[in-house]
């Protein structure tokens, strides 16, 4: 271990996790980071909620700083992304040098999706922290926002910017709020409290052309042909995970790069793939789960397994979102739900919902609930999980559920 040579690729909150775990596990060789910008790392989950609402400093969202890299020993490159990868000479290039490797962990994310005319001044993207920037400062000057794309990050802006008092539309090709990814329950909920806070849906309807004069954003043509008038708009339909540089070198790429129960790649066991970009077995298929907590467990389980302790990646993904003073969280996965028993009232901000697919657990929804969702967090980890006749007994309480001992 002490002469192996670890090589990451990407400096997100994967590739960070990754050298940060290495070196707390007692991993003694020599760990080499790219990242592909030149901001110091930081946590991302503020960049639509704390830092937008300016609760956040840009200071307090960083991960690591140069000082932490030297205490750790741990070489890392800013503003140098990796250009190619030569399996069979085992090394990664940037522009200016070849670095050898005996393990490569490859965290390179995801971007956003780009519509036709993303490069109109006024139409902004958020996934980085010079995006958030713009945003933030369009939320400070500006007085009308239109959003494109219902999901998570586009209505935790959403309450932000309502929050600061403009007047925002949320425009949606769906009939729904958040994709379908959720029970009915949460979407109901979420979008009773957005629009009690005055904001606008277009849902069922989607984006025909962005509209300019001289460069600058007017508005947007919705596919219905309606025209909604604006100076500032946030893309926000999805993102598509960064696999050329895993596909040029060879690598199996199918909605993200393929990997084993253990994060290798499936076709070369010297290179591991960790955060948005992984897609590994789960589910009765394949995952791949954007989530800051799914990307620090498997940089965590990849380190585990470079110092020798093997196993396969098992952790239950979760995630959390923040709508005005509402917390919403979700431990499990959304696969083909067939059947929902709530707790609670959705409408009165207050609830859990439990949801089955074939009479098993899958995934527990839960709004203001912190305590119910660490308890099912656990569940999930050592069992057991309820049934559907187990939540509908007179007197069931998740609170006095009995949890398998540890081992």
């Amino acid at each position: 271990m002490e002469n192996e040579r670890v090589v990451i690729v990407g400096a997100g909150e994967a590739g960070i996790g990754a050298a940060l775990a290495l070196r707390a596990l007692g991993f003694s060789g020599s760990v080499r980071l790219f990242g592909k910008e030149s901001e110091d790392p930081y946590h991302r989950p503020p960049l639509s909620k704390a830092f937008l609402d300016g609760t956040e400093t840009e200071d307090g969202m960083r991960s690591a700083r140069a000082e932490d890299f030297t205490a750790l020993d741990l070489s890392v490159s800013l503003s140098t992304p990796v250009i190619s990868i030569d399996r069979e000479r085992r090394t990664v290039s940037t522009a200016a040098e070849e670095v050898e490797y005996d393990h490569l962990i490859l965290a390179t994310g995801a971007d956003n999706r780009r519509m036709p005319g993303s490069d109109i001044d006024g139409v902004l993207g958020l996934r980085t922290i010079a995006d958030a920037r713009l945003l933030r400062e369009a939320l400070s000057t500006r007085r009308r926002l239109v959003i494109i794309g219902a999901g998570f990050l586009g209505l935790e802006v959403a309450s932000v910017a309502a929050d600061r008092g403009l007047e925002v539309e949320v425009v949606e090709a769906a009939q729904t709020p958040m994709g379908g990814k959720v029970s009915s329950s949460t979407t109901q909920a979420i979008e009773h409290y957005l629009r009690s806070r005055g904001i606008s849906f277009s849902l069922g309807s989607g984006v025909a052309e962005f509209l300019q004069e001289d460069g600058i954003l007017t508005g947007v043509r919705l596919a219905d042909g309606r025209v909604i008038e604006t100076d500032s708009l946030l893309s926000s339909i999805g993102v598509v995970p960064n696999v050329e540089l895993a596909r040029e070198a060879g690598l199996t790429v199918d909605n993200g790069i393929v990997v084993d129960d253990r994060l290798r790649s499936v076709d070369d066991p010297r290179i591991s793939v960790i955060g948005d970009v992984a897609s590994f077995p789960g589910g009765g298929g394949r995952l791949r789960v954007e989530s800051v907590a799914n990307a620090l467990d498997q940089a965590f389980s990849v380190a585990n397994r470079l110092i020798g302790q093997d196993a396969p990646y098992r952790s239950v993904p979760w995630f959390w979102s923040i709508y005005g003073p509402h917390r919403l969280e979700l431990v499990g996965i959304a696969v083909d739900i067939d059947e929902v028993i709530v707790h609670g009232d959705p409408l009165n901000y207050d609830y859990a919902a439990y949801c089955f697919h074939d009479g098993e657990l899958v995934r527990f929804e839960s709004l203001n609930r912190p305590r119910e969702h660490m308890k099912m967090r656990r569940a999930f980890e050592r069992g057991p999980l309820p049934s559907p006749s187990d939540i509908s007994e007179p007197g069931y309480s998740l609170t006095d559920w009995k949890l398998a001992p540890t081992s």
